[in-house]
C-alpha cells in the first residue's frame, strides 16, 4: 500500500500513541517500541509532521519510563538519519530528550548528552537546542574543576550568528563565554568575545541586569591591565543602570576611587570633572573631598591624605583582597606624586632638585624617577641639570618664537597707546564743548 505525501494521521496517532504508552507502562517495552516505530514509519512516509513529532516524543517518553537508555540512544541516532525525516519532528525529539536530562544519573546523562550533541551537529534547525546542551555540559565541566575544557566547549559555539535565538538569550550566552574565559585567565579572547555585544543592545529595555553583568566582567578584564580609567567608566555604566540607592552610592564611591587612580590625560580630566558635578557626591562627602583635591591645583601631602581617607577607602569592597588593596594604595600614592609634580610645574619655571624633593616628600633619586616618567609621557615639560641640581620647567624658545612673541607684544603695546590717545582726544573735545 503506497502512502501519499501530506496524509493526515492525527486521528490514528491520537488512538495508537496512548495505547503503546500503556503497553510500555505494563512492562511490555519491546512490543510498545516496535508499535511506535511502525507508526513512525507510516507518519514519516505520509509526510505528516505534527503526527510524526508526537510519535517521536512518545518513543523518548516510553524509553525513559522503562529506563531503557541504551535503546533510547540507539534509536535517537537511527531516527535522526531516517530518509525523508522532516526538520520539525527532529527538533521536538531533541527537545523531549533534552527535557529528561535533569532526571538522570551522571553516567546516563553524559551518554545521552553525547548522543544529542552528535545528532545535532551541523543541523541549523536545532542550533539553539545544541547551544543549550553545550552550555549545560560546560557548567558540568566547570563544577568538576575543568575550567579549560568548559571554556573551550563554549568558545566553539558562534551563538551571535544564530537566527532562531532571542537577543537576550544570545547576550546571556556570550556573557557566559566571557566569564569562563576570565576564569581561565584568557584575557585576549575575553576582549575579542566582548566585542560581540553592541553597547546599543545593553541599553535596550529589559537588559539592565545583563548590562551590569557585562560591565562587572569587563572590570575583571581591565583589572588585569590596571586600566583604572576604563574600570571607572564601567562603574559609571553600572551606576547609571542600578536602581537601588545604596548600591548606587557604593558604585559612585568606586567611580571616584578609580577616577583618581587613573593616569592623568585629557580623557581622565574630562571624566573627573564631569563626575564632580554629580549631586549624589554630597551624600558621600569624604569621596567628594578626595575628588576635589585632585581637581584643585594645589600640592597635597601624602601622609595627611592617607591618614584622612584610609578608613573610608578601606571600607570599599575592592580593598577586601589584601594584595589588591596594597596595589591600590601604591597607585594612589603614585597619582598624588604625579599631581604634585604637575602643580609645581605650573608655578615654577626653575626649581632646585633639593627643593622639589622636599615639596614631594621624596628623596632626590625617587623625585628624578617620577619626573622622568611624566616627561616621557608628555604630561609635563622638564629638563634636569644635574651639575647645578636645577630642574627647568619652562621650555626654551627658538629664535623665531622669541621674535613672534616680541612682535605680538609690540603690537599689543601699540594698540594700548592708540586707545589711550583716542581717549585723551575724546576728553579734550568734551572739555572744549563745555568751555564754550
Amino acid at each position: 500500500m503506497s502512502l501519499k505525501k501530506g496524509e493526515d494521521f492525527s486521528e490514528l496517532v491520537k488512538v495508537e500513541v496512548p495505547k503503546y504508552k500503556q503497553l510500555g507502562a505494563d512492562g511490555k517495552f519491546g512490543e510498545a517500541l516496535e508499535g511506535l516505530l511502525m507508526l513512525e514509519k507510516k507518519t514519516r512516509q505520509g509526510g505528516d509532521a505534527p503526527s510524526l513529532s508526537k510519535v517521536l516524543v512518545a518513543i523518548v517518553e516510553v524509553c525513559h519510563a522503562a529506563k531503557e537508555y541504551k535503546v533510547l540512544n540507539e534509536n535517537l541516532v537511527a531516527l535522526s538519519k531516517r530518509r525523508g525525516l522532516l526538520k520539525e519532528p527532529i527538533k521536538h525529539m531533541v527537545q523531549s530528550a533534552q527535557g529528561i536530562l535533569s532526571e538522570l544519573d551522571y553516567d546516563t546523562k553524559m551518554t545521552l548528552m553525547d548522543t544529542l550533541l552528535t545528532i545535532t551537529e551541523g543541523k541549523i534547525f536545532v542550533e539553539k537546542a545544541r547551544a543549550r546542551l553545550v552550555l549545560e555540559l560546560a557548567h558540568i565541566r566547570e563544577s568538576e574543576g575543568k575550567i579549560d575544557e568548559a571554556a573551550k566547549l563554549l568558545q566553539e559555539v558562534q551563538v551571535e550568528t544564530f537566527g532562531t535565538m532571542k537577543k537576550k538569550e544570545k547576550t546571556e550566552y556570550i556573557l557566559e563565554q566571557m566569564r569562563l574565559c576570565l576564569l581561565k585567565k584568557d584575557y585576549v579572547r575575553t576582549q575579542i568575545i566582548s566585542k560581540k555585544i553592541h553597547p546599543r543592545v545593553l541599553n535596550e529595555e529589559g537588559f539592565g541586569d545583563l548590562k551590569i553583568g557585562f560591565n562587572k566582567l569587563m572590570i575583571q578584564y581591565y583589572l588585569d591591565g590596571r586600566n583604572h580609567l576604563q574600570i571607572a567608566t564601567c562603574y559609571w555604566h553600572i551606576y547609571q543602570t542600578e536602581k537601588d540607592i545604596t548600591a548606587k552610592l557604593e558604585y559612585l564611591k568606586l567611580q571616584v576611587l578609580y577616577a583618581v587612580l587613573a593616569a592623568y590625560n585629557n580623557e581622565q580630566s574630562d571624566f573627573a570633572n564631569r563626575l564632580a558635578l554629580d549631586s549624589n557626591l554630597e551624600k558621600v562627602v569624604p569621596f567628594q573631598k578626595l575628588l576635589k583635591l585632585f581637581l584643585t591645583p594645589e600640592v597635597m601631602n601624602w601622609k595627611e591624605l592617607e591618614e584622612r581617607y584610609r578608613s573610608s577607602l578601606n571600607a570599599l569592597s575592592v580593598f577586601e583582597d589584601i594584595e589588591e588593596g596594597e596595589k591600590l594604595w601604591a597607585d594612589l600614592k603614585l597619582r598624588v606624586i604625579e599631581h604634585n609634580i604637575r602643580v609645581i610645574s605650573k608655578y615654577y619655571s626653575r626649581i632646585t632638585e633639593k627643593r622639589l624633593a622636599t615639596l614631594l616628600d621624596l628623596d632626590i633619586a625617587e623625585t628624578e624617577k617620577h619626573l622622568s616618567k611624566l616627561v616621557v609621557n608628555n604630561s609635563v615639560y622638564a629638563r634636569i641639570n644635574r651639575l647645578s641640581g636645577v630642574v627647568v620647567f619652562k621650555k626654551a624658545q627658538t629664535p623665531s618664537e622669541v621674535l613672534n612673541d616680541w612682535g605680538s607684544n609690540v603690537e599689543s603695546l601699540l594698540k594700548i597707546v592708540e586707545n589711550t590717545c583716542h581717549l585723551i582726544e575724546r576728553e579734550n573735545m568734551v572739555h572744549k564743548v563745555e568751555n564754550k
